[in-house]
C-alpha cells in the first residue's frame, strides 16, 4: 500500500511539474531555449530515479529531467520520440533505482485529476548531462 501511495504521489507531482514547465516551447527550439548557456557534458547510460525533482517533455524531441543538484539531463529516445506530448505525463514510479538508456518509459493523458489513459511509449537514449556554463 505504501509502495502504492509513493506512486500516485510521485505522478501528481511529476505532472504538475511537467505542466507548469511546459510553456510554449516545443521540438528543437524548445529544446535549444532550454539548454542555452549549458554545456553538453559526457553521456551517460542511466540515471538516479529517485533525484528527479522535474520533468518535461519537449514535442517530439527530447524528455528533459531535473534532478535534485540543479542538474539537468536531456534524454533522446531511441525509439518513439515522434509521440512524445508536453501534455502527457511520465510514469516513473514504477522505477526503483535506476532508469537507463534502452528502458521503456509509458506517457499517459492527463485528464482531470487523474489520468485518462496510456497515450505512448518510448525507449530512453543515452542521458546527456547539461551544466551551466562556467564564466
Amino acid at each position: 500500500m505504501r509502495k502504492m501511495l509513493h506512486g500516485l504521489i510521485t505522478v501528481a507531482i511529476l505532472a504538475t511539474a511537467s505542466s507548469a514547465m511546459a510553456g510554449d516551447d516545443s521540438g528543437e527550439a524548445g529544446l535549444d531555449r532550454l539548454i542555452k548557456g549549458r554545456v553538453a557534458g559526457k553521456p551517460v547510460a542511466c540515471i538516479n530515479a529517485g533525484r528527479i525533482r522535474g520533468i518535461q517533455i519537449i514535442d517530439r524531441t527530447a524528455i528533459i529531467y531535473r534532478m535534485s543538484n540543479g542538474q539537468i539531463y536531456v534524454n533522446r529516445p531511441a525509439l518513439g520520440a515522434a509521440n512524445l506530448d508536453s501534455d502527457a505525463v511520465i510514469n516513473t514510479s514504477a522505477v526503483e533505482g535506476p532508469l537507463c538508456s534502452n528502458e521503456f518509459v509509458t506517457f499517459y493523458d492527463q485528464g482531470g485529476m487523474g489520468m485518462r489513459g496510456v497515450a505512448a511509449s518510448v525507449a530512453m537514449g543515452p542521458f546527456v548531462p547539461y551544466a551551466l556554463a562556467q564564466r
